[in-house]
């Protein structure tokens, strides 16, 4: 989470106030840091089996390549997708490939419904979860995936929400 005095993004309403804003859990490279593990425990192995040879020099710079940019290629993803809730919109940037983004906003005037999931031990212990907002727009949901604190974060958007409409 983000302190909200310092974060700014392009495409700011002149007259609007960032409240929150977060990025997916780490946890979410997890995945990719077991892959990245086996990929080591493969060197070794080759080390072990076929000793100092012209075959272990390949596999270690082929894994060694691999490492280096998948490892890259997953926290690049991680690190540049983000959710940004506003005093008027709620904006999610997805990072979908190295020069793919997807950007989903919703009015909160618009949002109808607010679920929020934690499924899973890993994800319960951890309190990582997703939230889903249903809107009235052409997208109809909206879902915030491994995302830390996830009720608390749903229950910022609610209250948001609620002060925007007061205020009309």
């Amino acid at each position: 989470m983000q302190e909200k005095d310092d974060f700014v993004f392009r495409g700011q309403r002149p007259d609007e106030e960032v409240i929150l804003a977060v990025r997916q859990h780490p946890w979410v490279l997890a995945r990719p840091g077991f892959i990245i593990l086996l990929c080591i425990f493969v060197m070794i192995a080759a080390v072990a089996y076929f000793g100092a040879s012209g075959i272990t020099s390949w596999v270690m710079f082929v894994m060694i390549c691999f490492i280096i940019f998948y490892g890259f290629y997953k926290w690049y993803l991680w690190w540049n997708g983000n959710v940004v809730l506003t005093d008027q919109r709620i904006i999610q940037s997805l990072q979908i490939g190295l020069f793919s983004r997807k950007i989903l906003e919703a009015d909160l005037s618009k949002i109808q419904d607010a679920v929020c999931e934690i499924n899973g031990l890993a994800n319960s212990l951890l309190n990582i979860g997703a939230i889903q907002l249903q809107t009235a727009s052409k997208e109809k949901i909206l879902k915030i995936d491994f995302i830390f604190n996830p009720y608390d974060i749903q229950q910022k958007i609610m209250h948001a929400q609620k002060k925007l409409s007061e205020k009309f």
